[in-house]
């Protein structure tokens, strides 16, 4: 058996242990390097802004734009970038998650190149819950069938439960957002939020879920009202069902 050298051993060894230490060390990095560009971006986007309204108060006829487009398109390749520095790992899906939801022009080669990229490349990842959140809100900007297949494809192929859970939130959210919505499309509304809580009861999103639901099936125009308990200002207990046939007026408020 040919004799190894000792230096060429520990070059190798050292070799192997920088790169089982390159994993958490680029994460954090990746981390650090996405907190500063969406720092840098939000300021020039603030600074974009605030140039806007000086610029309406000197001149009121001038539109005030709220979008920072050229602002948006100043640091696409900065994200595209950094994604590519970290391609194939879950360390790119935050700068990939920017670029799909950045630019809401329709058909856009960036959104489109992003949620390609996260399909192919990540769609199995635990850390895919906030760009699968944003997918089904952007139907104007990547197209109805390109977001619904999407979505049917994450669904099918990621198994982690907070992942489908944001998809399903997002998507009966858009729906119940609409100003016109059918009785069909309502009730696969309210299905999706009951996946919601079923798949990830303790998320956040699981209580915003159960909030909801609870507002579309007892708090809507003609539904009999909830029963409420509490006590007047002389300290007698009461319930609002006590007073049924009488005319009430009920007055929330509060003091923070």
């Amino acid at each position: 058996m040919p004799r190894i050298p000792v230096c060429l051993a520990l070059i190798a060894l050292g070799t192997t242990l920088g790169a089982q230490d390159a994993g958490p060390k680029q994460a954090v990095d990746a981390s650090a390097q996405f907190n500063k560009l969406q720092t840098e971006f939000r300021k020039a986007s603030a600074d974009w802004r605030r140039q806007q309204w000086e610029a309406a108060r000197k001149n009121p006829r001038l539109p005030i734009r709220m979008v920072p487009t050229e602002i948006i398109h100043e640091f696409i390749p900065k994200f595209a970038d950094a994604a590519r520095q970290h391609a194939g790992t879950d360390a790119a899906i935050p700068f990939l998650t920017w670029l799909l939801t950045a630019d809401r022009a329709p058909n856009n080669p960036h959104s489109k190149a992003a949620l390609a990229t996260l399909l192919s490349d990540h769609v199995t990842s635990a850390k895919l819950a906030d760009a699968a959140a944003s997918i089904p809100a952007l139907g104007r900007t990547l197209g109805t069938r390109v977001v619904d297949d999407a979505i049917a494809k994450i669904l099918a192929k990621n198994p982690h439960g907070l992942v489908k859970a944001r998809i399903y939130y997002t998507r009966a959210s858009v729906v119940l957002r609409a100003q016109k919505v059918s009785k069909e499309a309502k009730a696969a509304a309210l299905a999706d939020m009951r996946k919601c809580i079923d798949l990830a009861p303790e998320s956040d999103f699981a209580s915003r879920a159960k909030g909801v639901l609870y507002e579309q099936e007892k708090l809507q125009i003609g539904m009999p009202v909830p029963d409420i308990e509490g006590e007047d200002l002389d300290g007698v207990a009461f319930r609002l069902s006590d007073y049924k046939g009488k005319v009430i007026m009920l007055d929330f408020w509060g003091d923070w």
